[in-house]
């Protein structure tokens, strides 16, 4: 995925931190056009959907996103230009899926993983070919997501003895080509969703709360209901960006609230589970709090964003980044609402604020993935190593401090190199962040570093923590 904006930003062409803007993300696949993510022409639709009353009470002034300003944009469009023309910095190493993926993956009988993978812009891109389509993924994160998914629907609907509703189901998914399967930008918003109990668009959602012109059918909500069970079951996200998924669900749920007895299937989630190291940051809803997963489960979208709002005003967000962060596209209902949960148990920090704007404010390499996994390393970094007391943005990655007074730079990366974004977040780090001599300094990484990035980290005073999302 291109990084143009930031990649401008690195050239010394545009101050990072007072050009930051709010725009939409792919998910690492092509996305078809009439997903398309609301731009930012469309911004100004999207108002929150809360009560006026409590509108009415929020009378702080309007929400302004830091910028930096005082930095010394001179001085980093010089050392920006210094790293822009260093001929000695790495090219995107190429590798093979043997080098990168544990063997479950490689001898998988539902998929087939080509062996070539490219590592542009730190995520590692992989193609996949199954019976239910084709898929260009561009991280290992989404990969992960992908198998797991391709293994539940080819198990589900193959199943010896499954009944035949199930089965045609499967058959309808199937590709007879190799057709490319297309990312589903924002799967809230597709007819199917609709159907099942799910707002279409944000204006909509606006409507149903606060016009009440729309009002949900108890058929519509029981079907919500059901494929948010059903996915629950087999150990998908109801709001996968995978429009096989989204399909499977819906013929299932919709069958059920139909009251057909052909839906009884006695599969459960632990048939398809891939014995591999990580595969829950995939599914992170299913690991966080009983409390949070059960609101997953059993709420409505509608329903979440009241849950997830109630929860963000109790931290303090000024009402205009609540509503920007509850209405962005990118993120899912059930990724906005794990993010919301992590939010709350990161209590010491003082500018929690930052951490949404950082979300909201950049257009991060591999959208999602990014954000989410950025936000699962803070989270875990807090609970299991050391109180983090304070965040700072630097560049697309963010940055904290600990109890203890270290400064952590969190990038989430399948494989950091030494290229011209990598060397400027590390000049982002130094100049913008001010971060005085012999502090103690961490990068953690929920991937791996190439022997040249490593040697740079270490050169400028970091410890480094690889694969951090998969330590016990």
């Amino acid at each position: 995925m291109s990084l143009i904006f930031f990649k401008q930003a690195c050239h010394g062409l545009i101050p990072v931190f007072t050009t930051m803007m709010f725009c939409a993300a792919t998910h690492g696949e092509e996305p078809q056009a009439e997903f398309k993510a609301p731009g930012k022409e469309q911004k100004a639709e999207f108002q929150a959907p809360v009560d006026q009353k409590d509108k009415d009470k929020d009378t702080q002034a309007e929400f302004k996103a830091p910028t930096n300003a005082d930095t010394n944009t001179d001085k980093l469009k010089s050392e920006s230009k210094a790293i822009v023309n260093n001929p000695d910095r790495e090219a995107p190493p190429v590798l093979n899926a043997h080098e990168t993926l544990p063997e479950e993956f490689l001898k998988n009988e539902n998929c087939t993983i080509s062996e070539t993978v490219n590592t542009d812009g730190f995520f590692q891109h992989y193609h996949v070919e199954s019976s239910f389509g084709a898929y260009d993924l561009d991280s290992l994160a989404l990969l992960k997501i992908r198998v797991h998914e391709i293994d539940v629907l080819a198990k589900t609907t193959g199943l010896k003895g499954q009944n035949e509703f199930v089965i045609s189901v499967g058959e309808q998914l199937k590709d007879t080509g190799k057709a490319a399967v297309r990312t589903v930008i924002n799967p809230v918003k597709t007819a199917k969703a609709v159907a099942s109990g799910i707002q279409s668009t944000a204006q909509d959602a606006l409507d149903f709360i606060k016009r009440k012109k729309q009002k949900e059918s108890l058929a519509s909500r029981i079907t919500g209901q059901q494929k948010r069970k059903l996915a629950m079951k087999f150990d998908l996200d109801a709001y996968s960006t995978n429009p096989k998924v989204q399909e499977f669900l819906d013929h299932l749920a919709n069958a059920r609230t139909a009251g057909s007895t052909l839906v009884n299937v006695t599969i459960d989630a632990s048939t398809f589970l891939i014995p591999v190291a990580g595969i829950g940051i995939a599914f992170s809803a299913i690991q966080s709090r009983a409390s949070v997963s059960e609101a997953i489960n059993s709420l409505s979208p509608t329903e979440l964003y009241r849950y997830n709002d109630k929860k963000l005003k109790k931290m303090g967000m000024h009402a205009s980044i609540r509503d920007q962060f509850l209405m962005f596209p990118v993120l899912t209902p059930r990724q906005k609402t794990v993010f919301t949960d992590e939010l709350e148990g990161l209590d010491k920090v003082s500018n929690r604020t930052v951490i949404v704007d950082s979300i909201l404010a950049e257009q991060h390499p591999q959208g999602d993935v990014w954000q989410e996994q950025s936000m699962a390393m803070l989270s875990q970094y807090n609970k299991k190593v050391e109180e983090l007391v304070s965040a700072q943005r630097c560049g697309p990655a963010i940055s904290a401090r600990t109890l203890s007074g270290k400064m952590l730079l969190v990038l989430p990366v399948d494989l950091l190199y030494f290229d011209v974004d990598a060397a400027t977040i590390f000049g982002f780090f130094d100049t913008l962040l001010d971060v005085a001599a012999g502090t103690p300094r961490e990068c953690v990484l929920s991937g791996s570093t190439t022997a040249r990035a490593k040697s740079e980290l270490a050169a400028r005073g970091f410890t480094i923590r690889e694969h951090f999302l998969e330590e016990k």
